[in-house]
């Protein structure tokens, strides 16, 4: 909520670049027919710094040539219009060969200020390097390796040393790491094309979100049900403790979304009610079934609840609650976080959920009435009952893969 608008903070970011480089700006040139351009990007590589001289993981850059698509606007058709209430303009989504594409800003230049300041490890907002250094960022922060520079994830605003100039000696794994990030961060310029003179970039399809906290509803994308960040770098809602605070609803399903909305008291001391709004026209290209998507972040959501939980000391002190549970609901808990990890929900639900979800919940149930609600919070167990619920009684029928019954 309260995002800071995209065109404000580029302006703000040009002006980062002139103040940083003593107010030189060095224009980008990118090729006006093939897009293309020397890029930094971020990596991790097996290699032998300078000092401390012995094997690390260390987080350099490198230099090489990429390409930005650049298609004719006609070829993509409009799908929908929306007004956000953190934007400043109308936001455009478009069909590009049958994905979704989303307006990030009504020029070209969002690219060249992306390429001028060299943000490689993401300090400020930026639609190129994020997704990638929070990757970087993860594993440095792991513990898993040993990293170069230490500090290296504490100092993100710092970015990355160029390996040409770095001293740092790759090691013969060193040059499948390097590949590998150059690759990661092509398919990063590849989500991004240039048409009519303004940026797109390829986006999962929107959705409603509805807080039950504020309450009120904002138009979101369907990135939340698989990505760890949204596109501000903040933790989606739907793999933190706000999970259960939020219900999803499909662009179809508005009258819904408004529906429970109204159900809810309005909080005076925040925003509250429907923020944005949506004119759809090509509704057919919206095609989530977003009933089983919720099904499947109500299985992550209790799955990492329950994981956190079952370290704690079981009320009275003595053993943890892992030490007390039985056996089948320590093997129902590892089959269902083993079985969300073994898809992308974006590609698909698998039929398999409903009975490792239930299975799971059952154990979890028993476990309540001898202890309570001590694994999982009275919240996140309505919100499980709200998803099944709605499962039961789905008002559209839009989903590509098998449908599963639930509770028959």
């Amino acid at each position: 909520m309260g995002k800071a608008s995209t065109g404000a903070f580029f302006v703000s970011a040009r002006q980062w670049c002139l103040s940083a480089r003593g107010g030189m700006l060095f224009e980008t040139h990118l090729d006006s027919i093939n897009m293309k351009a020397i890029w930094s990007f971020p990596a991790l590589v097996r290699a032998i710094p300078p000092n401390p001289k012995e094997e690390r993981v260390c987080l350099v850059s490198k230099d090489d040539e990429f390409e930005i698509k650049e298609v004719d606007l006609t070829s993509m058709p409009l799908v929908m219009t929306a007004t956000v209430h953190c934007e400043p303009e109308k936001v455009e989504y478009r069909l590009l060969n049958g994905q979704l594409y989303k307006l990030i800003d009504q020029s070209d230049e969002v690219i060249e200020i992306e390429h001028d300041c060299l943000d490689t490890m993401a300090a400020g907002h930026t639609y190129v390097y994020r997704e990638l250094a929070d990757e970087i960022i993860d594993i440095m922060k792991s513990g898993t390796v040993k990293i170069w520079p230490k500090n290296a994830a504490a100092n993100r605003q710092n970015g990355t040393r160029n390996i040409e100039k770095s001293g740092v000696r790759l090691l013969p794994e060193g040059e499948a790491d390097l590949a590998y990030w150059k690759e990661r961060f092509k398919q990063q310029l590849d989500r991004i094309v240039l048409a009519g003179g303004k940026t797109w970039i390829k986006t999962a399809e929107p959705v409603w979100s509805v807080s039950l906290r504020e309450p009120q509803a904002i138009l979101e994308h369907a990135s939340c049900f698989s990505d760890k960040r949204d596109e501000f770098g903040k933790r989606h809602y739907a793999t933190d403790e706000n999970a259960t605070r939020i219900r999803v609803f499909s662009i179809h399903e508005y009258d819904a979304m408004a529906a429970l909305l109204e159900t809810m008291e309005p909080d005076p001391a925040a925003w509250t009610g429907i923020l944005d709004s949506v004119e759809t026209v090509l509704p057919e290209a919206f095609q989530l079934d977003v009933d089983r998507l919720e099904m499947d972040r109500m299985a992550r959501a209790l799955v990492g609840q329950v994981g956190k939980s079952l370290s704690q000391v079981k009320p009275g002190g003595g053993e943890t609650f892992l030490e007390v549970a039985p056996t089948s609901l320590v093997v129902a808990w590892g089959k269902l976080r083993d079985f969300v990890k073994s898809y992308n929900p974006l590609e698909g639900v698998p039929d398999e959920l409903e009975p490792n979800f239930s299975d799971f919940i059952a154990e979890v149930d028993g476990m309540a009435a001898v202890y309570g609600p001590t694994l999982v919070s009275p919240s996140l167990r309505e919100a499980v009952d709200y998803a099944f619920g709605r499962w039961e009684n789905r008002a559209i029928e839009i989903a590509s893969a098998p449908l599963f019954a639930v509770n028959q």
